[in-house]
């Protein structure tokens, strides 16, 4: 073969060849921005669980203290009703906020286990306010249901993130 069929193939192969090449970068190319998007998303996921749990074990602490000074908490560094209450309600104010991120970031399982989590320390609430009559004894089973439901929130949020389990939760916490 040549003259024009032989260069017309050449030119076919290497038409091919940008095409493959064209393509095949296109689409590592499309490969890598998707890891990248779904780093920057794990990312902020990874923040947002932080930063809620951060605010529940606040909020939870605060609870602890004051129940600490109502004789309800040993473990609690006491703090007299009066002046712990507006540090509850700030508290509450930032775990609410930081509840926001977990409801757009979070999947499901997630946003389940971290409104079960609040809403146990809500429990505890209830007690220092009086909604909830309280001795040692049901504040204990209180404090046992919030070290629970926080031990599930880890866990779900370690699945969405991909991390491995581990146990996070004893009887002695």
């Amino acid at each position: 073969m040549s003259g024009a069929p032989q260069q017309f193939i050449t030119l076919l192969g290497v038409l091919i060849g940008a095409l493959a090449t064209f393509a095949g970068t296109t689409w590592i190319e499309r490969l890598k921005w998707r890891r990248s998007v779904q780093t920057k998303w794990d990312e902020k996921r990874f923040t947002a669980y932080v930063e809620y749990a951060a605010a529940v074990k606040r909020y939870i602490t605060a609870l602890r203290r004051v129940a600490g000074g109502m004789g309800l908490d040993s473990m609690a560094h006491p703090l007299d009703r009066s002046r712990g209450l507006p540090e509850i309600e700030n508290a509450e104010m930032e775990r609410a906020a930081a509840f926001e991120s977990i409801l757009l970031l979070g999947d499901q399982p997630a946003v389940d286990a971290a409104r079960a989590w609040h809403r146990t320390a809500w429990e505890l609430a209830f007690m220092i306010q009086g909604i909830t009559p309280a001795g040692t004894e049901e504040w204990r089973n209180a404090m046992q249901k919030v070290w629970a439901a926080r031990a599930e929130f880890y866990k779900c949020a370690r699945r969405d993130l991909g991390v491995q389990d581990v146990a996070v939760y004893d009887d002695k916490n």
